[in-house]
């Protein structure tokens, strides 16, 4: 085992039609290939699936308690400024700040290229749209629409921060990326045992090329927050 697979242990699976019955919470990350979700059970165990869409996500988890999701949910329609949970957040994290991205406004999702999408952004809030904001478009196209439609998955999922989830189980904002590894044991929080790194593994079960360890540990630190 190489020094950037080190912090993580193999990951249990439990197959789609079991997870209905036992998800109590569940954090998700947008991959290439889909959606990663990592499950807490009832019992407190990590458990990871891959799933194409986001309304196959909700069809298989949609009995649990919470289901944090790093995506933008709740776009600005055409109101200057920014959102409050953005700001909030960014505040929160000081000098990490930058990792919180500004979102588009609902408008923009209908760009088919940044330039286009940028300029729609500027057009309702008064400023521009970041590449790497423009980078998960998609998943904030499939996400918003979604949850439109489907009013009863509104209470159950929910958008979070993944730095401000591994902030609060580090008791501080962490000095790496939240998808690798610390540098050093200084960035272990003092109770390992609840860290998603040691409790997730670096592949997901059933999963395609274009997800990996990164979108693993970043559902499992979203999931950890919501135990």
């Amino acid at each position: 085992m190489n020094q950037s697979t080190e912090p993580y242990r193999e990951l249990m699976d439990l197959p789609p039609t079991q997870l209905a019955s036992t998800c109590h919470a569940v954090g998700v990350d947008g991959c290439r290939s889909g959606w990663i979700a990592v499950v807490a059970d009832q019992a407190g165990e990590l458990h990871a699936q891959r799933h194409d869409t986001i309304a196959e996500l909700w069809q298989a988890c949609r009995h649990a308690r919470r289901i944090l999701i790093d995506i933008r949910i709740g776009l600005l329609e055409d109101s200057p400024g920014r959102r409050a949970c953005d700001v909030a957040a960014r505040e929160l994290l000081g000098p990490a700040r930058n990792r919180v991205l500004w979102p588009p406004c609902r408008a923009a999702l209908k760009a088919h290229n940044h330039t286009r999408a940028s300029r729609i952004n500027h057009q309702y809030t008064g400023r521009g749209l970041s590449i790497q904001a423009w980078s998960i478009m998609a998943k904030i196209h499939e996400v918003d629409p979604f949850l439109r439609r489907k009013t009863g998955a509104r209470p159950i999922i929910r958008e979070c921060h993944p730095e401000l989830c591994f902030a609060a189980l580090a008791g501080r904002p962490l000095t790496h990326t939240k998808r690798g590894p610390p540098a050093s044991t200084s960035d272990w929080p003092s109770s390992p045992g609840i860290w998603p790194y040691r409790r997730c593994g670096t592949s997901c079960p059933g999963s395609k090329r274009g997800s990996g360890p990164g979108n693993v540990s970043i559902a499992g630190g979203s999931v950890m927050s919501a135990i």
